[in-house]
């Protein structure tokens, strides 16, 4: 027997990433089963493996529902091999992977600057929505956003007729944005631009209004670069943050009402267009799960120990808090969640009222095990759905997961100084 398979044999962590352990033909040694295209004892567990590349941003994966499957997407830098272009791939509920999508590679980025950002939203089983944002290639400073309709049988075109140059502080200064659907069947989409008003750095949301299919619903003004002032999007709305800015869109979640904008991860703030307050600012670190017309819940990941570095090491429990966006109270603590790091993050799933799932690796970047936990969300009582077995001793770089019907499909990022590895899974619900 070889060496791989006593590893294997033995329950020994397995990085399927290094292994030459693979039955692309369906062949195996005998007492071995071809699963997910990887030779195992029967009834192992094993992650599917979507992509090998050389590196890949953790937020860079992206997970979107499509019917009754999903899509993964990421993205090929403009210094890799291929070229800038935004991949994908669509995973049903019994594992089975499409050959690779190619959802937008007309989109010029920087070779040497930060890399492009990408996002998606789903329009049907068939179509989805793909936005470009990235810095400059010229001699105009002002980063770029675009919008581009995908086909997952094959065609791409751009659903803007021009590049949208967004406000920026300078070469390099460019922002995450994200889609949302709105309550009457429409698309916004949010960018959160570095400006310097007045003679003071700030920052600014400007939200896009689009229709179903990502078309902008009116004219946009043609802003100068010359013009600090002008508004490049249907709605810009001041932020209280100052100083120098790097900060994005990190999520942003609807309402009846509109959306709720959530700006950085780092330090993150809370944008809701109208009413008497314009932003409230979040304890740091903090990731938002779920918002409704009155408020919003929380989760403060466990503290960081040693340097509080993103890669050091995680102590106590997370809390769950719930946050009213008018009152100037502190935010009500829900309760204690199990020990949970805020880097590579966790993955929170909204079920029905009260109920939600949390996907997370626990206290370790390099877990054996995502740990999949049902939430209560009125008390934050946990108990135990799944835990996934990684086969993998490289770190986490991100968590993605999402519900359709009564399957929990998780992805998640393994990586390594030279190279990363898209892994997916599946779980009942």
């Amino acid at each position: 027997m070889s060496r791989w398979l006593l590893l294997f044999a033995a329950g020994c962590t397995v990085d399927l990433g290094e292994l030459p352990s693979k039955c692309s033909d369906g062949e195996c040694p005998d007492g071995y089963d071809c699963i997910h295209g990887v030779c195992a004892p029967p009834g192992s567990e094993v992650p599917i493996t979507v992509a090998q590349l050389g590196n890949q941003r953790g937020g860079d994966i992206k997970l979107v529902v499509v019917g009754e499957d999903v899509l993964i997407g990421w993205e090929s830098y403009p210094y890799a091999p291929r070229g800038q272009a935004v991949l994908g791939k669509r995973l049903s509920r019994d594992g089975t992977l499409s050959e690779e999508l190619v959802l937008e590679s007309t989109w010029q980025g920087d070779p040497g600057a930060v890399e492009p950002f990408f996002d998606l939203y789903s329009v049907d089983s068939e179509t989805v929505l793909v936005a470009m944002s990235a810095s400059s290639v010229d001699d105009d400073p002002r980063p770029r956003v675009r919008v581009f309709r995908a086909s997952l049988g094959g065609e791409v075109e751009p659903v803007w007729d021009r590049e949208i140059r967004m406000g920026t502080i300078g070469y390099g200064n460019v922002s995450q944005a994200r889609f949302v659907s709105t309550a009457d069947g429409g698309l916004e989409l949010g960018y959160f631009e570095a400006k310097v008003l007045e003679g003071e750095t700030t920052g600014r949301l400007a939200v896009f209004e689009l229709d179903a299919n990502g078309a902008l619903t009116s004219a946009l003004d043609d802003c100068s670069l010359a013009d600090d002032t002008c508004c490049p999007a249907h709605i810009c709305l001041v932020s209280d943050r100052t100083g120098s800015l790097a900060a994005g869109v990190a999520s942003v979640k609807a309402t009846t009402a509109g959306a709720d904008w959530f700006i950085d991860e780092t330090r993150p703030s809370w944008m809701r267009l109208g009413g008497p307050t314009t932003e409230v600012a979040l304890p740091a670190l903090s990731v938002p799960v779920l918002t409704d017309d009155n408020g919003l819940l929380f989760v403060e990941p466990s503290p960081r120990q040693g340097d509080k570095l993103p890669d050091d090491p995680v102590a106590g429990p997370a809390k769950l808090y719930r946050r009213d966006f008018t009152s100037s109270a502190k935010p009500e603590l829900v309760g204690e969640l199990p020990t949970t790091r805020d880097n590579p993050g966790l993955a929170w799933v909204n079920l029905d009222p009260g109920q939600a799932v949390l996907v997370t690796p626990g206290a370790e970047l390099a877990s054996p095990v995502l740990k999949v936990l049902s939430v209560d969300t009125s008390t934050a009582e946990t108990s135990v759905i799944a835990e996934i077995q990684r086969r993998s001793s490289m770190d986490i770089g991100s968590v993605r997961a999402v519900a359709v019907s009564n399957t929990l499909f998780v992805v998640w990022l393994d990586v390594a100084d030279d190279r990363a590895v898209i892994r997916a899974s599946t779980v009942p619900l």
